[in-house]
């Protein structure tokens, strides 16, 4: 009988024993255990951004010392020796994610989660991101250069232009829904012109100044109606001196066009134009700080940015636009090192922060990137190759941002090609 008891007892002991010992599998015989958790979702890629979704159904044993994901873009299955994020731990659904992430990319990930007596891992999830160039319709008219472009809705436009030895006058049409280039519109109804300069109110394009191919310059500006399709062939006289290479932008429901060339002259003047009760009238503001001609001018409808001139005084110079104070203020100058200048740029606002900034391409055709809120240029990559001639120069490439886009189209600068660049994956 005690020998009995004894037995009883050094089982009971060395069960203790073993089952404080955290080395020891999970089983019948073992009843702690390692946690639970599941790879749930991912969410779609969002401006460089991915969000990952797990669920920690089980603690285990010995509480949760640490939960998130584990990631890789070069093994199919990720461990908590790859990349990890982590998370706080909590019970039940948890989400973790990337910013910065790259385009043209597969991320491996699944979610994990651990405890003192070991790590679990869900099931791996391969999650695609977006291409950061996607090629488009090509272009079906006449190359060109020079042109206007403008976005109205859902849809792009050109018109006019030259190829240095004619001078267009039609107009085109890209819907981004259907990536289709039209030539159905009516032709610009005033003479056809080079360096025309435009801006958008509402669903209506205005499109004036230029020069023809006998260096005429104008001050005249017609109308594009985006609802209908059609241009209305009065032409509105500007009270301002014929030009050309003159810009213009919208902003608050107005449009406003400044600086311009004519006759070796360059000029300084801005001109606000505002269309209310059908009737639309000019206002002479404040001028530009420098005479200017031939340089870039982008608007989001929020904030407005003129500069890069051709001109030596506008050349290395971006201003912002207070519309408030009517007053113009030094934001930026050229990246540091760059040998050519901007021949075109756009504005985009990432949708997940809020971040704005501007993308520029230069005559190299090489991308840059200028962080509005600290100011720092960002080198990003070259415009596709088909962009380069034969002799292994570039163009002039335009740059366009249909509203509230996150991409930026660019091409048609003596080219046919048209692309789509996300430049939040361009990382």
């Amino acid at each position: 009988m005690r020998k009995s008891l004894f037995g009883i007892l050094l089982i009971i002991s060395l069960l203790n024993s073993c089952l404080n010992e955290p080395e020891m599998t999970v089983g019948v015989a073992n009843l702690k255990e390692e946690p639970t958790v599941a790879s749930v979702s991912d969410n779609i890629p969002e401006d460089g951004r991915l969000v990952f979704y797990g669920n920690l159904k089980e603690e285990g044993k010995g509480g949760i010392s640490m939960i998130g994901f584990c990631w890789s873009l070069s093994t199919t299955e990720p461990t908590f020796n790859d990349s990890v994020i982590s998370v706080n731990p909590v019970q039940g659904l948890f989400t973790g994610g990337l910013t910065q992430a790259l385009g043209d990319t597969v991320y491996y990930w699944r979610a994990f989660a651990t405890n003192r007596y070991g790590i679990s891992y869900g099931d791996v999830h391969a999650l695609a991101t977006p291409s950061i160039w996607q090629e488009k319709d090509e272009f079906r008219s006449y190359l060109r250069l020079r042109f206007a472009s403008f976005a109205i809705n859902n849809n792009f436009y050109i018109v006019c232009g030259d190829n240095y030895t004619t001078t267009f006058s039609d107009t085109w049409e890209y819907d981004i829904s259907l990536n289709k280039w039209w030539g159905t519109a009516p032709n610009y109804p005033g003479e056809a012109r080079r360096y025309p300069a435009t801006f958008v109110i509402g669903d209506s394009a205005y499109v004036g100044t230029g020069q023809s191919s006998s260096a005429t310059a104008y001050n005249d500006f017609y109308i594009f109606d985006g609802k209908i399709k059609i241009w209305n062939t009065s032409p509105i006289t500007a009270p301002f001196d014929v030009r050309f290479q003159a810009m213009a932008f919208s902003l608050d429901n107005k449009g406003y066009v400044l600086g311009g060339q004519f006759l070796g002259r360059s000029m300084d003047d801005v001109w606000q134009y505002s269309y209310a009760s059908g009737t639309g009238q000019w206002t002479q503001m404040n001028d530009f700080p420098v005479n200017i001609y031939g340089g870039i001018c982008v608007s989001d409808g929020k904030r407005a940015f003129a500069g890069f001139g051709d001109n030596a005084d506008a050349r290395a110079t971006l201003w912002e636009y207070n519309a408030a104070s009517d007053a113009w203020t030094e934001f930026a100058s050229l990246p540091e090192g760059m040998a050519s200048k901007f021949f075109s740029a756009a504005l985009l606002t990432r949708s997940y922060d809020q971040t704005e900034y501007l993308y520029a391409v230069d005559g190299d055709n090489m991308v840059w990137e200028l962080d509005l809120q600290t100011r720092r240029w960002s080198e990003k990559r070259m415009l596709p190759e088909v962009f380069l001639f034969d002799d292994g120069t570039a163009g002039n490439q335009t740059m366009l941002v249909a509203p509230n886009g996150s991409a930026v189209y660019v091409g048609l600068g003596f080219k046919p090609y048209f692309y789509a660049y996300h430049p939040f994956w361009d990382n």
